[in-house]
């Protein structure tokens, strides 16, 4: 997949934990993830998400969706929901090479988000 003009957004979200990577069924993720994405109200989703792009890249290690007007944060925050105890690392790159990261964790119970902007 290649981002375009219409989903100007590449979002890639990978789970930081390697023993986790290679234990978790990724294909159970991309189906939650869809599910979550079915039953959720747009307001509550970000970045326009192309669900049908949704997969797991094996190459790269990272579950990967493509996008209109900014990354797809939400897959991140939800993973990091499914593995609270692990960090989720995500990062983004637009058509115009606009890109960031943020590493979501929950620390004591409580959700945080560490993001990194780059310099464009």
């Amino acid at each position: 997949m290649m981002i375009d003009l219409v989903d100007d957004f590449e979002t890639r979200i990978r789970i930081l934990s390697k023993s986790l990577r290679e234990q978790v069924d990724k294909k159970e993720v991309v189906k939650k993830v869809k599910s979550y994405h079915a039953n959720a109200e747009s307001i509550d989703l970000d970045g326009r998400t192309n669900i049908g792009t949704f997969v797991y890249d094996e190459a790269f290690e990272d579950f990967m969706v493509l996008g209109r007007k900014g990354p797809s944060t939400w897959i991140g925050k939800y993973i990091a929901e499914l593995f609270p105890t692990k960090r989720i690392h995500l990062t983004w790159v637009s058509i115009e090479w606009k890109r960031g990261s943020i590493i979501y964790t929950y620390d004591g119970g409580e959700f945080q988000e560490d993001e990194r902007k780059f310099e464009d």
